[in-house]
Parts: structure tokens; sequence; C-alpha cells
């Protein structure tokens, strides 16, 4: 699965305490201040490639990036907050670079001060994409995923997906627990059996 995210949603965050997202720094691309004219091609190949492998990549939301991935065959999903956040953002993004003094981050704030409204309205009118749009300043990036995908169609036959449970019965009552997992109502592809329900919805989304 390949997630386009907008600066400042979390990327790097995310992809520092939860397994199996990975944040593919555009910024890696750059060679001794110079960045070649079709490092995107390289780049989003790279994003394919590493999805493929079952991670969970996160992407810049460069049109040139998006325009490269749009074809992929790659479930792709645009993570962006909603344009009545902006306010909030770009002071997010100022204070993240006044902590860090960094020029990516500082870069970031500017394209967001300058831009913001006319760059989220572009990510949302991307009709290739679907879309996760953050609605509050507080947020669980990790969940929002998880509770987007948990549901997501069987990626083996496009099929819909449902969560099932059994009950498993102890000895003498004790050790009694239902377990949950999610399959798919046509071809039956289905993840393992969890006592949490969260953890059903995870795998599934893993699948994808």
């Amino acid at each position: 699965m390949i997630l386009i995210g907008y600066q400042g949603i979390g990327k790097s965050t995310i992809s520092s305490k939860e397994n199996g997202f990975l944040n593919l720094e555009s910024g890696s691309f750059w060679v001794e201040g110079v960045q070649a004219d079709n490092w995107y091609i390289s780049y989003s190949t790279i994003a394919e490639h590493l999805s493929e492998q079952g991670y969970s990549v996160f992407t810049s939301s460069h049109l040139v990036v998006r325009n490269q991935l749009r074809n992929s065959s790659q479930r792709k999903i645009i993570i962006c907050p909603e344009l009545g956040l902006e306010d909030f953002w770009v002071s997010k993004l100022e204070k993240r670079y006044n902590e860090t003094q960094n020029e990516k981050n500082y870069k970031a704030y500017m394209n967001a001060k300058e831009r913001y409204a006319e760059n989220i309205q572009e990510l949302l009118d991307d009709k290739d994409y679907e879309k996760i749009v953050i609605s509050c300043e507080i947020y669980d990036l990790a969940k929002l995923i998880n509770e987007f995908c948990a549901y997501a169609k069987c990626p083996f036959c496009g099929g819909e997906a449902v969560m099932l449970s059994r009950f498993i019965g102890g000895s003498f009552g004790l050790g009694s627990h239902d377990v949950f997992y999610i399959r798919c109502k046509d071809c039956k592809n289905k993840t393992e059996e969890f006592k949490d329900k969260e953890e059903a919805k995870i795998m599934w989304s893993r699948r994808v």
C-alpha cells in the first residue's frame, strides 16, 4: 500500500513507532545539493517495490510523484488535512521548523503558508486516489489508516470483506473466549484468528 502524505501529517513519527510502515524521504534523492530531473521515477519505483513486499509506504505528495504512481497496481491513498485546518496546520509546521531549524522543515512551512489551500484542493480533486482526510487537530494516524483499510476490498478477487468470529470453549468453561477474523465473501480468503478485533483489521489492511 502506498500512502501519499501531505507535509506534517506524521509520516516520520508513525514509521518510527509502528511495524510495517516506512517513510520514503524524497530528500534522500538529493546528491550534493542537486536533485536529478527524473528523481521521481526511481523514487516511485522503490515505493512500488516496497509496497509489493507488504509494507505501507509513505511518499511525498508532489504532483510528479502522483503522476508517476497513477497507473500503479498497488493500492494508493492520499492522506491530508481538510481545508478548514489551514491556520492550525501552518502554525504546526512553523513550530516544527522553529524547533529544528531544519531546511526541509522550513520549505514545508513556507509552502503551506503560501499555498496550503491550493495544495489541499489539488489533492482532494485527484480522482485516481482514495482519500483519508484529517478533520481534527488531535488524531491517531495509525488508527485512521487501519480503520479506513479494515474492510477494504479483497486484494485477490475484489470481493467484499466481513468481520467474523467464533467461540472457543475451554475445559470446564475456563479460558473460553471469542476469536475474530476478516474473510472475503466471494473467494473466502481470510486472515488468521485473533482475540482482538483491531488486530484482525490491521492484518487485513496489510494484505491489500
